[in-house]
């Protein structure tokens, strides 16, 4: 649950009374969100920050990331919640409503992107690992559980091989959706699978990117990133810039 209960009456109430709606974000619900995926993040990373620079690099990359997928989630929840003042005949009704939303932005699409987040920020981390150690290990295999609760699609790709530097690599490295629970296993060698005559199965959109390599956590192809209004999108940009400059590292 990313909000309590003082911060939802805050939200709500500044609603109802204008002071918050579709075109005047509250940036402290979009610097909470933030600071939550960052911190699963970090979490999904390792408790050891790289060093390298490539390493900070795509550690930086992923929080920018990150700060505008926050701000379009708030400018998306704000323009729903506003929605609801149009529907509503009385404050009750109002509230009633709001809490749905709420419930469904704060606490079960937040657990989802919280646990999500961290997932992709592990498979980065291994993916940079499996770089770094690609001259020892030259190939990779798909592993899938293969159990009842296994995706058809992710049972497809189950052993198949190619070496790390194929572009295969690049769409099927997993996970490949919500709660995905398939890995990768490093092989010494191997004999790489000939694909030509399969019919891969199509990922999530939301997953067919390398995050180590597309250096984003949420790809772009996510609903939130669809601008509500023109206002809004500025809003977001405005609150994204302001989070940007006060993360950066303060001078000695």
């Amino acid at each position: 649950m990313l909000l309590n209960k003082e911060e939802i009456k805050e939200l709500i109430n500044g609603v109802w009374t204008g002071k918050y709606n579709r075109d005047k974000l509250p940036y402290w619900l979009f610097d909470k969100t933030a600071n939550g995926i960052c911190d699963a993040i970090k979490q999904g990373w390792g408790a050891t920050i790289g060093t390298q620079a490539k390493d900070v690099e795509l550690l930086k990359a992923w929080q920018n990331n990150t700060f505008y997928f926050a701000a379009n989630k708030t400018a998306h929840e704000l323009n729903d919640l506003n929605n609801l003042l149009n529907t509503s005949v009385s404050r009750t009704e109002f509230i009633e409503k709001a809490l749905k939303v709420d419930n469904k932005y704060n606490r079960a699409w937040y657990e989802t992107e919280y646990n999500t987040s961290q997932r992709l920020a592990k498979s980065g981390r291994e993916w940079r690992d499996i770089e770094d150690n690609a001259d020892v290990y030259e190939y990779l295999q798909y592993v899938a559980v293969n159990d009842a609760n296994t995706r058809a699609a992710h049972k497809a790709l189950d052993g198949i091989i190619k070496p790390v530097n194929d572009a295969f690599w690049s769409e099927y490295f997993p996970p490949l959706d919500w709660a995905c629970r398939c890995r990768v296993k490093k092989l010494l060698d191997g004999k790489p699978t000939d694909i030509t005559k399969k019919d891969l199965p199509k990922a999530n959109p939301l997953f067919t990117e390398n995050v180590a390599k597309s250096k984003a956590i949420w790809s772009n192809k996510h609903p939130y990133f669809k601008p509500t209004t023109k206002s809004a999108q500025q809003e977001v940009d405005k609150m994204v810039k302001v989070k940007t400059e006060l993360s950066k590292p303060k001078k000695k």
